[in-house]
């Protein structure tokens, strides 16, 4: 619970009811110095949870990991908790180690559906060959089968996109955010 005086911190499970110390789980908020307009268990979308260790810098409270992935990054239909970003950014890593780099400037993948994904990226040197070795990594990650499709990307629309918040995945399902 660090700086208690202005800010009370709690790790929860999906229904909201509180994790014990190495449990991860949601991060949620309560700040103690807005009075006429307090944020009362504001969930900010990532993922922690209470350690058991001290540090000179913090000497009151219980310390906080937080977990690698957002809220907004989660796969649609994964089951347990899988952060997109996490997931592809290992399954590009390793297809880097297995063709090369490619010709690879800029990658992004979108979930369309619970298993169909778009991988949008600038001209590479081989299209079908770069995406089919990343879809195979991800399904071994994933630990099922996924549709993977290609868009190939202007420079004019990586330009606009670069703009746009930069992330590696995101989710275009409907309902989802």
């Amino acid at each position: 619970f660090t700086n208690s005086r202005n800010v009370f911190v709690e790790i929860v499970d999906n229904q909201g009811q509180g994790l014990p110390l190495g449990c991860p789980g949601r991060v949620v908020v309560t700040s103690l110095q807005a009075k006429l307009m307090p944020f009362i268990r504001y969930m900010t979308g990532d993922f922690g949870m209470f350690v058991d260790r001290r540090c000179s810098c913090q000497p009151e409270g219980t310390p906080i990991e937080i977990v690698p992935g957002r809220e907004s990054e989660l796969i649609e239909g994964s089951g347990p908790r899988l952060a997109g970003n996490v997931l592809f950014q290992n399954a590009l890593n390793k297809t880097y180690k297995t063709l090369g780099t490619c010709g690879v400037t800029y990658a992004r993948i979108v979930q369309v559906g619970i298993d169909q994904f778009v991988l949008q990226t600038n001209e590479v040197e081989d299209p079908v060959k770069f995406r089919d070795t990343v879809a195979n990594e991800a399904m071994s990650i994933l630990g099922r089968r996924i549709e993977l499709r290609i868009r190939l990307l202007t420079a004019s629309e990586i330009s606009v996109s670069e703009q746009q918040k930069p992330w590696l995945f995101r989710k275009a399902l409907e309902g989802a955010q």
